[in-house]
């Protein structure tokens, strides 16, 4: 015979039981749908789902290759569906009603959207066929420094400007009338370049412009000192001096 006592305990025993069984039971409210083409209806795979509340509250998920997603919500309230997917213009619902327990079935129908890319500027460089192989090397010295290089581009940019004109832009040159090219900024630094025209080591007795043809200028680089002149262009007039090297077409 079980008396009242036990008999009360047992009871309370099994409605404790029956309890967390029927809460273990209860998964709580969530989402669920399947997100597909607007346009064809097929099933879109990997999009990236997210659903908020008006308090901030954060649920996520992914949908799968079928394009099914579910999603538990942290509780029940009012809540959004916003869906993002690269080629896929983002989708976001009007605010659902989610009751506790409930679980509310959503179709997420995508647009495909043209994916706009940043633009790229592509310029090509386009170096003669020169005979002197230091010459098809201008560019990769350019790129290692040590010196200022007047390029095709800018010499092209600079019609009408004589080749005389152009070194006086560059810093560190002074070029004396149309006779002396000159470098050095002050009259103890000041001294005679050695000048290379296409590879050759010249003097000059004139102006530059009457040994280098301006239409047929390509490219021209100046070292400032001595030790920032490259293999194959010592300073051989003047080795306390810096060096400039002058390529035509004709090189």
């Amino acid at each position: 015979m079980i008396s009242s006592g036990k008999t009360s305990l047992w009871a309370a025993l099994i409605a404790l039981l029956l309890s967390g069984a029927i809460h273990a039971q209860d998964p709580g409210p969530a989402i669920r749908g399947r997100v597909v083409d607007r346009g064809t209806g097929e099933p879109i795979a990997s999009v990236a789902i997210r659903v908020t509340d008006a308090d901030g509250a954060v649920a996520t998920g992914q949908s799968n290759q079928a394009g099914l997603f579910s999603i538990r919500l942290p509780g029940a309230g009012t809540w959004t569906v916003a869906a993002e997917r690269i080629g896929y213009a983002d989708f976001t619902s009007p605010p659902v009603d989610v009751a506790p327990g409930a679980v509310l079935e959503v179709q997420v129908r995508m647009a495909p959207a043209t994916l706009a890319l940043d633009s790229v500027d592509v310029r090509v460089r386009r170096t003669p066929p020169f005979r002197d192989a230091r010459a098809r090397q201008f560019y990769d010295r350019m790129e290692r420094a040590g010196g200022r290089f007047i390029t095709p581009e800018q010499i092209a940019e600079r019609r009408g400007m004589r080749s005389a004109d152009m070194l006086r832009h560059v810093p560190g040159m002074d070029v004396r009338g149309d006779e002396n090219l000159i470098m050095g900024s002050t009259p103890r630094t000041r001294c005679r370049p050695t000048i290379y025209i296409n590879g050759v080591a010249r003097i000059l007795y004139g102006s530059v412009d009457d040994y280098v043809d301006r239409s047929r200028l390509w490219g021209v680089e100046v070292y400032r000192e001595p030790y920032d002149a490259p293999p194959g262009f010592p300073p051989v007039h003047n080795n306390r001096c810096g060096v400039i090297v002058i390529w035509t077409l004709d090189s």
